[in-house]
Order: C-alpha cells, then structure tokens, then sequence
C-alpha cells in the first residue's frame, strides 16, 4: 500500500485538484507507519476512526487517534446527482462476499461480474439517529474505477484494501465524511 506522500499533495495543488479551498486535508502518513503490518496496528492503544476527503479521494483509518492507513477511492460524481454524503456515520453492518440487488429486486450474487460491490460491503448508518443510508465502504468488480469521482454514492477502494479495512474496523466504527 502507497502512502500520501507530500509531493503528491503538492502536485495536486499545482494541478487545482478537485479540493476547494476549505477542503479538510489528509494526514501525511509515513512510509515506517504504513508498512506495519496490520497485526501490529491492533495493538495501538484507542480506537478506531475512519476518514473519507471526497475532494482528495482518499480514506484515512485512525488507531487511537493515529493515522495508520491511506487508501486510494472512489466517491461518488456530484455532477449527475450522485454525491457521497458528508456528515458523521457508523460501520452499522459488514458483510463478507455480498450480494447486489437492482431496484426491481433481482439479486446479483458475489463473483457475478454484475456485482459490483467486490469481495466486501460496510454499511453505514447516519449519526446520531443510527438510521441506514443504502450506503457504504465496498470493493469492486472494476479495479481500475478506484480513484474517481465514479459511484453512485458509496465509497468504492481497491479490494485488497477493503479486505484489510473490513478485517481491522469492528462494526460501530466512526466513519466521518468530509
């Protein structure tokens, strides 16, 4: 896994980014942080938190208030109506090779190359109220879809990184969305 290295922070300030100017800013991670093995980062003391910059396409995961993780991902493409929402959530659900279900109630199973939910699905639910959005933190069926403004609303990474989040966060993970 690829940290966010300062100079790719850099260069997507010298490109005009898709970041507006008041656009929270991930963390700078170091390379010795992010090679540790994900064993080794249960044993940090605190909790969990993960954090989604739309603007940046990354996904952060905390340990005790510690960045550990830099993912790479999809959010959704706010320009035909598909945002990712912002505000504050839960892991409120998590489910290993899910099934896709189309709004007339056809079930696409796992593995199908219709789903496009990849190997694992994270529900998240609104806070404070708790509620289910139809939202989540998902793999793919498309790899090269990671790093785009390209879902439908859910948060979209790579499936060996969502193997790794799904298998580290347990469910009543703070999600915030920015």
């Amino acid at each position: 896994m690829k940290g966010l290295s300062l100079g790719l922070l850099l260069v997507s300030f010298a490109l005009g980014a898709n970041a507006s100017e008041n656009a929270p800013v991930p963390t700078v991670i170091p390379d010795s942080v992010l090679s540790l093995p994900s064993d080794s980062l249960r044993a940090i003391a605190g909790a969990w938190r993960i954090d989604i910059y739309r603007d940046w396409l990354r996904l952060q995961l905390s340990k005790g208030g510690v960045p550990v993780r830099d993912y790479l991902c999809s959010v959704g493409n706010d320009s035909i109506g598909k945002a990712t929402p912002t505000g504050r959530f839960r892991i409120i659900g998590k489910i290993k090779d899910p099934p896709m279900y189309w709004k007339n109630g056809t079930r696409i199973p796992p593995g199908d190359w219709r789903n496009s939910y990849g190997p694992r699905w994270m529900s998240l639910g609104e806070e404070p109220r708790g509620t289910y959005r139809r939202y989540g933190i998902h793999g793919t069926n498309v790899e090269d879809s990671v790093g785009k403004f390209i879902s439908s609303g859910c948060i979209r990474l790579h499936n060996d990184s969502v193997i790794e989040l799904f298998d580290l966060v347990p469910e009543g993970t703070p999600v915030f969305i920015h």
